[in-house]
């Protein structure tokens, strides 16, 4: 049953490649320029044009990558100015304010990195809670102007679980006003932060470039096969309290048994603190990376929906080596494609568990691209068709 269902998909993407590619991008590429650069208000309006215009264009490997030039240029003309200002979050007992801070060198014709700064404990209300993120902003702000950076820093009056919903909120916000490059968006957080950045960072572990618990983490290394291509950064004080550096210890140690990129510094002969030339490193380390969606090799624990070029349930690691995608894990899966991966233009195999369960040429679907893009609010998502398997 297994192998007539594969041997049809396969005829079917052999019947479907026969159709010629390009010709239709350029009338296109206006309404695909209107919709990145479209303020909020209009946004849904640019996006019904750009569906209509979309429909049925297959491109070329040229014009893919003048597509994806303008999703990576992200809204060049997103109006938020350089400065320091906040704004709120929710209502009632559950509101909390969040700082943004623009230096002057960004603008919006560049993406700009951006880095997510989480306080320490201590306050309980909202305005104590709204001082101490902004105290945060008043000693961060050099380091993060260093590197061109946008910074933002939410309150917590409580933990960092009660305020999740917030902080993803005050990223969507950030983002819709300024032009923030999705692939340069840092997480660092102390103390409590720095449990507030394990937290999210196993949450929603395929937005963040790289992540910096620095004197307070948790222990992940039941989540660490998904940390393959986010580098980690943590700090704690030799002397500082177990609850602190136990999870700290581990969760470094088992990112170096896995091969993976986690700088890990003990500082000798101190405590809950961490000095000041701990921060330029950091800096330089974000500095320097940049995520990547298409990483040949891509691993999660846990977890469902989208991760990197797989879309699937539970554990799965996915290598891409040439024209095959060799899969493992989840008994289904949706695969997501681009000449990042492997030649559009060449047929393209999947394997599935040890089962070769497709081989064929795919399209590179305009509409398919921007739909991806829309549904996940990631201009760096340029993939432009899939494979369902089974």
């Amino acid at each position: 049953m297994r192998t007539t269902a594969v041997a049809l998909l396969l005829a079917a993407v052999a019947a479907h490649a026969q159709q010629p590619a390009g010709g239709g991008f350029e009338k296109a590429r206006p309404a695909l320029q209107e919709w990145m650069t479209a303020t909020p208000e209009a946004r849904p309006a640019a996006w019904e044009k750009l569906k209509a215009a979309s429909e049925g264009v297959i491109l070329t490997k040229k014009e893919m990558e003048a597509a994806e030039k303008i999703l990576l240029a992200g809204n060049t003309k997103a109006k938020g100015k350089s400065g320091q200002t906040f704004f709120d979050v929710g209502e009632g007992a559950g509101k909390t304010a969040t700082h943004l801070r623009v230096p002057p060198s960004v603008k919006p014709s560049t993406p700009a990195p951006m880095v997510v700064i989480l306080h320490g404990g201590g306050p309980g209300d909202y305005e104590s809670a709204k001082k101490h993120a902004l105290d945060m902003v008043s000693w961060w702000g050099k380091h993060s102007d260093s590197i061109g950076a946008i910074l933002l820093a939410p309150s917590a009056a409580g933990d960092w679980g009660g305020a999740r919903a917030n902080v993803w909120e005050s990223i969507r916000r950030a983002r819709e006003t300024h032009n923030i490059d999705p692939n340069r968006i840092y997480l660092y957080g102390g103390s409590m932060g720095g449990f507030g950045v394990c937290q999210f960072a196993v949450e929603k572990p395929e937005v963040w470039a790289a992540a910096a618990p620095f004197i307070g983490c948790s222990d992940l290394t039941e989540y660490a096969s998904s940390f393959r291509n986010i580098p980690f950064y943590i700090v704690i004080g030799e002397k500082d309290m177990e609850a602190m550096n136990r999870g700290a210890r581990a969760t470094a140690a088992k990112l170096k048994e896995f091969g993976f990129d986690v700088t890990f510094r003990e500082q000798k002969g101190k405590g809950h603190e961490v000095p000041p030339s701990e921060y330029p490193p950091l800096m330089k380390k974000f500095a320097a990376t940049t995520r990547n969606l298409h990483a040949p090799h891509i691993s999660r624990a846990r977890g469902t929906g989208v991760w990197g070029w797989l879309d699937g349930s539970g554990d799965l690691d996915g290598v891409a080596a040439g024209q095959t995608l060799t899969i493992t894990g989840p008994s289904s899966v949706r695969v997501l494609l681009s000449d990042r991966l492997a030649d559009l233009d060449k047929p393209v195999v999947v394997i599935l568990n040890g089962t070769r369960v497709f081989e064929g040429k795919v399209e590179r679907s305009l509409a398919f691209l921007v739909r991806h893009v829309e549904e996940t609010g990631d201009t760096a998502r340029t993939f432009c068709n899939e494979i369902r398997v089974p």
